[in-house]
């Protein structure tokens, strides 16, 4: 039993020396004497009425010691007066004492706070790895519980409390983050995630003037791992104004001769790449590391690793076993299969004052979708009879609460969606010069991503200089961005659009005394947003253009006499007022999942599904008839057919003679 008690107390005697030994190494680590600032050994005077972020820095730098003082003291306007003698640590006590600083020493600077700036912090360290961090901490000797730099360790938990000031709290963390991560580094993994529908770099194009970068994958898996704030930039797509000025063109001729060809790509880092006005590009801002093979590394926080593999479309993640899964989550998320939308987009010019002039009655009418034109001089009946074909083409069978659509002048009437098909029949309006059909242009993109219709023209101005020319680019037309967004409503899907239309042209100034004339670009912008069905019509119009034009027509000679000149010709002042409209219609296109399947972008559409639209459109057009016989129409004039004049004898065939 004796020697029981005596193992017993042995083992209770190793546990306890055990303990004192790790909280004596902690006591040491926590109230170790931190480095002295080395100061001069020599005496000094300083008699000075300058204020502390005068005097501080010349102090410091006499002795050969950067400093670096805190915004606090850099702010304090006082001024130090009076005579300070004796050695440099001499003086920087008294000057601490009566001004309430605090100085602490980094190994390289003198980093210079107010009492009142000490600051409480935490960081915490992988309990299998604390003795190396108690080790690490004493060696360094950063500690001072002399001026309140001191940091505890509670073994339990492997938090660490720091107290003291800036500087020493971000040694301290900078010192368990290295500590942690030498626990890590034989611990990390990597894997390879290819992708099938989302990029996994950054995609640029260029719209115009604009060159906009939307993230890939692994751009969003970046800002997610990396620091608040450090990421920042790929928060979203990203748009940036393109240089106008062209690359010069010196040196690209015979003193551009002699110079070695670059070697290949994937033998060398290559630098981020300036434009002409010295500023970087967006995809070199984007990925500072290097680019190699179509590789896009992209550092995170720690030892994480995020690269985009181009050629591959496929994302490389380097992290630790248990950070993984969420990777695998987040990944299948992004990467799912889109949803197709087909954007079609009419644009349509309407030239109002030949309307007026013409006066007539017209009317677009497909299934829900109605454009009407209509004169300025209209009887009542006349207007009772268009405004129950309106009725009949919408649908509608009540005119109570209907809007005025019948004023005098050019009215354009409500355009609503068609669900079938949109078939633009304004052949009679394009015969008499009234509108016209510019451009139908289709284009299929994914949902959430941005389709661009651009029809733009471009003119490279000269402007001289003192020992060159620039060319510099001037840019106007059309250009429609439309960004669908499906939404499902009870079962039924909805397509929020957002809409940007640019629409402007060139002209020319008049010449100069240089005879030079200068384009001059007029621009019309709308931006909305909508929520239609599926293969409805969005109008937007009100973009309105006056074109004047002076035509001169006189007899040679007689029309140049001054005065009487006047009385042999003629001008004509021409003026056209046009109105452009955009119709766009969304419709949803679903992939091919099963072998032989129809989708509706197919030419080839079932037997059920056509007879379904002849059914509905018979009844629509038999409901319109039924509608516009019951309406009283204006008598008709009266036509008086001529009986055509009687053809004359055909002469009788002259006989040949015999030979």
């Amino acid at each position: 039993m004796g020697d029981d008690r005596g193992r017993t107390m042995g083992k209770g005697t190793r546990r306890a020396l055990a303990c004192m030994a790790v909280l004596g190494l902690m006591l040491y680590a926590a109230l170790a004497q931190a480095a002295a600032i080395p100061f001069k050994k020599s005496s000094t005077e300083i008699q000075t009425d300058k204020t502390l972020r005068e005097i501080l820095p010349d102090f410091f730098h006499d002795q050969g010691l950067e400093v670096v003082l805190s915004p606090q003291v850099a702010a304090r306007n006082g001024t130090l007066n009076g005579s300070f003698k004796g050695t440099y640590a001499q003086v920087w006590r008294r000057i601490a004492d009566t001004n309430g600083l605090l100085a602490y020493w980094d190994g390289s600077a003198v980093y210079v706070y107010l009492d009142s700036e000490r600051v409480t912090d935490y960081t915490s360290v992988p309990l299998p790895l604390e003795q190396q961090f108690i080790s690490a901490m004493g060696s360094v000797n950063w500690a001072d519980a002399a001026t309140g730099n001191v940091w505890k360790l509670e073994p339990s938990t492997g938090l660490v409390s720091i107290t003291g000031t800036k500087r020493f709290a971000e040694q301290v963390k900078q010192m368990s983050l290295t500590i942690a991560g030498l626990g890590q580094r034989e611990t990390t993994r990597f894997k390879f995630y290819p992708l099938k529908y989302a990029w996994a770099s950054d995609t640029s194009m260029n719209l115009g003037s604009r060159q906009v970068t939307v993230p890939g994958v692994a751009s969003v898996l970046r800002a997610l791992v990396s620091d608040p704030g450090s990421y920042s930039q790929f928060s979203g797509a990203s748009e940036r104004l393109a240089s106008p000025r062209q690359r010069g063109l010196r040196g690209q001729g015979l003193a551009g001769q002699g110079q070695q060809p670059p070697p290949p790509l994937g033998n060398y880092s290559v630098p981020p790449a300036q434009d002409d006005d010295g500023l970087t590009p967006p995809a070199a801002q984007l990925a500072p590391t290097a680019q190699r093979n179509g590789v896009e590394a992209i550092a995170g926080s720690g030892d994480t690793r995020i690269v985009a593999d181009s050629f591959r479309n496929a994302i490389i993640v380097r992290d630790t076993p248990d950070r993984l899964p969420m990777y695998d989550e987040l990944i299948r998320q992004l990467d799912v299969p889109p949803q197709m939308v087909e954007i079609e987009a009419t644009i349509i010019d309407v030239n109002k004052t030949k309307a007026r002039q013409l006066g007539i009655n017209w009317f677009y009418r497909n299934h829900r979708t109605t454009v009407g034109f209509m004169s300025g001089n209209q009887t009542p009946a006349d207007a009772l009879y268009n405004k129950a074909l309106l009725l009949a083409a919408l649908g509608l069978g009540d005119t109570s609460g209907l809007p005025p659509l019948f004023n005098n002048g050019f009215q354009i009437g409500t355009i609503l969606g068609n669900p079938a098909k949109f078939v633009a029949n304004i052949n009679a309006l394009e015969d008499d010069g009234i509108a016209h059909v510019v451009t139908r242009p289709q284009v299929i993109t994914m949902n959430d991503a941005e389709a661009v219709i651009q029809s733009n023209q471009s003119v490279y101005v000269p402007v001289a200089g003192a020992y060159n020319s620039d060319l510099y680019n001037v840019t106007a037309g059309t250009t429609l961005r439309v960004t669908p967004h499906l939404v499902m409503e009870e079962g039924a899907p909805r397509i929020r659009m957002m809409v940007q239309i640019e629409d402007g042209n060139i002209t020319y100034s008049a010449k100069d005394a240089q005879d030079i004339s200068y384009p001059i670009v007029s621009q019309n912008a709308v931006n909305t947003q909508a929520v239609i069905q599926d293969g409805q019509g969005l109008l937007l119009g009100g973009l309105v253009q006056d074109q004047s034009q002076n035509n001169e027509h006189k007899i040679p000679v007689l029309g140049d006499i001054p005065l009487l000149g006047y009385l042999f010709k003629t001008v004509q002042k021409q003026r056209a007022h046009t109105e452009r409209l955009f119709l766009i219609t969304p419709r949803l296109v679903m992939l091919n999942h099963i072998n032989g399947q129809q989708t509706p972008s197919s030419p080839q559409v079932s037997m059920e599904s056509q007879e379904q639209l002849d059914k509905q459109e018979a009844s629509r057009d038999a409901w319109w008839n039924h509608k516009k016989s019951q309406v009283t129409q204006p008598a008709p004039l009266p036509v008086i057919v001529q009986s055509p004049p009687p053809a004359a004898p055909a002469p009788a065939p002259q006989k040949r003679p015999p030979e």
